[in-house]
């Protein structure tokens, strides 16, 4: 069964296969950039033990690693978790903004960090790790009823700005942790958060303002 969503901007996707009683991957990554996107051997073996359905949303992180005239702000980054089926009465997709976490650092990410650039972090709220739950549940209830078909997390940046004119490129990298055990996943490196936005047709980028600039 093909995925037909059309893919948001600068969005990575991990999807599994519900088939029968257990879920089986189908699909470890499909990075739905048309830019070369790293992921080193080391992430896909930690995604191919990763369950959606087994994930704590309190304990989610979300990291990007940009150059330091890029500012994200408060819901910059998303994460979405939906079931996409032949069955449109079982179809759905659920999105949750993550939360600025300000004046935070992360040991391990700094080794992945050049002197350019800053490690911006997120998590899920109360609120929407309570949303998280409600998604989970729903698939869990569509395991059971052994429905065939596609089940994905994403992960996406969908605003932000630039401390600076406007540059050629702007370069990020994607972390991801979905369990205090595994520690960050590095899901994509080398993207081009400016092509990327081009290519959606949207303008996503601006330079910022005063209030939005990050100091």
């Amino acid at each position: 069964m093909k995925f037909l969503m059309k893919p948001p901007f600068t969005r990575l996707l991990l999807t599994q296969r519900l088939r029968a009683t257990r879920a089986i991957i189908s699909l470890l990554i499909a990075v739905l950039l048309s830019s070369c996107v790293g992921m080193p051997i080391s992430s896909m073996w930690k995604l191919q033990s990763f369950d959606p359905l087994a994930a704590n949303p309190s304990t989610v992180r979300l990291a990007v690693i940009t150059d330091k005239i890029v500012s994200l702000q408060d819901k910059s980054m998303t994460l979405s978790l939906g079931f996409y089926s032949e069955f449109p009465e079982h179809n759905f997709s659920s999105t949750f903004h993550a939360t600025l976490q300000k004046n935070a650092t992360v040991d391990e990410l700094k080794k992945f960090k050049q002197t350019n650039q800053h490690i911006t972090l997120f998590y899920l709220s109360d609120d929407a790790a309570y949303q998280m739950r409600i998604a989970q549940r729903r698939l869990r209830e569509i395991k059971d009823q052994q429905i065939e078909g596609n089940s994905g997390l994403n992960v996406g940046i969908n605003t932000g700005c630039f401390n600076a004119p406007k540059p050629d490129t702007l370069s990020a990298s994607i972390f991801a942790r979905f369990s205090e055990e595994q520690g960050y996943i590095k899901l994509g490196s080398g993207i081009d958060l400016l092509a990327e936005a081009q290519k959606s047709g949207e303008n996503f980028w601006v330079e910022c303002s005063d209030s939005q600039a990050q100091t």
